[in-house]
């Protein structure tokens, strides 16, 4: 199942599981992706807390090499079924038409393969996936609401301080249990909201991911930031810092009560993560057309497109 590869120049002879054989990700693997991501922009689903915590007990997340390139075999952010995608630059070719025979379709694959791919992978179809590409903010852009482009913004984020002037806002660690407490009452509450546009199976997932980042609080190096009235959690963001460069939005929740409080605290939270990152990747829409206006709104600076590849047979 494994044999010895060097996959960078910058990267350590380890051992590595070759495809076709899939390795289930644990802890024992965050070295080997974490190694071979930090050469690519951060795309989301190889990010090895995502390939970590988003998964299906039942059919866990696996991954392995083909060619030097970083096959994942991942939960579909939908939670129906179990995809294939692929992050590298060599023999890309080669690599799409091995995955497309074995799996008949790609999903969520970054721009950066799309653009690797020559001769022998022009008669396949590329649909660009608008659901699944990462939103990417510059975060001192973030900072300065003061600009025209952000009038609406400073319009709700004024208007929430006049309403609301007793909301604190402070970083906590996930490891306190009261906030913790808090937190599930938080996503409970967004689930029950939910539940006439997403699936129960979609908010299960969801919640059971962020509950096996917290348990392992002290690995993934996460910054959580949130607003408390009378000591009470009412909203929070939690973002994972992955470098100098990028930091990481992973969950992001508010209390119905208290319209327009994301915005106060993605503003807020941004005003401390400029002080030592210059981009943050908050992820996906899902097509949901809500969470599309919201981030469209915060004027993204690029996004990390994906498309999905399958056969043309037409």
């Amino acid at each position: 199942m494994y044999q010895i590869k060097s996959l960078k120049n910058d990267f350590n002879i380890l051992t590595i599981p070759v495809y076709p054989e899939f390795k289930i990700i644990d802890f024992s693997d965050k070295n080997i992706i974490e190694n071979f991501t930090k050469n690519y922009p951060p795309y989301c689903d190889f990010l090895f807390s995502n390939l970590y915590s988003w998964e299906d007990g039942e059919n866990p997340n696996e991954y392995c090499f083909l060619n030097n390139n970083l096959i994942i075999k991942t939960i579909d952010n939908r939670c129906i079924k179990k995809v294939v995608s692929v992050l590298g630059e060599n023999e890309i070719d080669e690599t799409i038409l091995k995955l497309l025979e074995d799996y008949g379709e790609i999903y969520y694959v970054p721009e950066i393969v799309i653009k690797k791919m020559a001769e022998k992978t022009k008669h396949l179809l590329i649909i660009e996936d608008m659901d699944n590409s990462d939103y990417i903010f510059n975060l001192k852009k973030i900072c300065n609401i003061s600009t025209p482009e952000y009038s609406k913004k400073r319009y709700h984020i004024n208007k929430f301080h006049r309403e609301f002037p007793n909301v604190e806002y402070k970083i906590f660690q996930l490891n306190d249990r009261k906030i913790l407490s808090d937190v599930i009452d938080l996503f409970e509450s967004w689930g029950r909201e939910k539940i006439t546009t997403k699936s129960f199976r979609e908010i299960e997932h969801e919640l059971k991911s962020f509950l096996k980042i917290t348990k392992n609080a002290d690995i993934f190096n996460m910054h959580s930031y949130g607003a408390f009235i009378n000591n009470k959690l009412i909203g929070f963001q939690i973002t994972e810092l992955i470098n100098k460069y990028w930091c990481m939005g992973f969950y992001g929740k508010s209390h119905k009560d208290y319209p327009n409080l994301s915005s106060v605290i993605m503003h807020k939270a941004s005003n401390i993560l400029a002080d030592k990152y210059l981009y943050i990747n908050t992820q996906m829409d899902m097509g949901d057309p809500n969470l599309r206006e919201y981030k469209k709104h915060w004027k993204p600076s690029s996004m990390l497109k994906k498309y999905n590849i399958k056969n043309n047979w037409n």
